[in-house]
């Protein structure tokens, strides 16, 4: 006898199922056919505009950085309404392969990345050790120096663990 996975036995105890996928299918390929009417939308000709300045973006070559990145949600809300177009840096992903690009081509405004650079360091003045306490209010505050180190690696991280 031949094993069956279990998706296709399921798929085809459900009839209606494939009924719908068909449905589907179909809709999108209309969708498809029917807007892409041959009409392309013109933009603007010129370099973009900075929608917080009003002033034309310039083109420059900035670094790309892989990884896990965590900004504050204060950063997050004034980067969207004071410097929406700063883009010093461009975020690659989390994975990382040494064949990946390093440098990006970005538009940015000069008057964002100088409003950037002010609120960064008025923000690291007023919050000298950010990263001390939880995201949240009621999280406990986390340690800011590296657990002392055990004589027996395994037993250190099974308490970074628990923690």
């Amino acid at each position: 006898m031949l094993h069956r996975d279990p998706m296709s036995l399921w798929i085809e105890s459900h009839p209606g199922f494939m009924r719908i996928v068909r449905l589907c299918l179909i809709a999108c390929t209309v969708g498809v056919l029917l807007g892409s009417s041959g009409k392309t939308q013109r933009r603007k000709s010129g370099p973009p505009e900075c929608k917080a300045h009003h002033v034309r973006l310039r083109t420059d070559s900035v670094e790309i950085q892989y990884g896990l990145t965590f900004h504050p949600k204060e950063y997050i809300t004034a980067r969207d309404q004071r410097f929406p177009n700063s883009n010093v840096i461009v975020s690659g992903g989390c994975i990382f392969a040494s064949d990946f690009p390093k440098k990006a081509r970005v538009h940015y405004c000069a008057q964002c990345r100088q409003v950037e650079k002010e609120w960064t360091n008025r923000w690291v003045r007023d919050n000298p050790r950010p990263y001390e306490s939880g995201t949240r209010p009621d999280e406990p505050p986390r340690w800011t120096e590296p657990p002392p180190l055990a004589p027996d690696g395994v037993k250190a991280r099974q308490k970074l663990n628990h923690r």
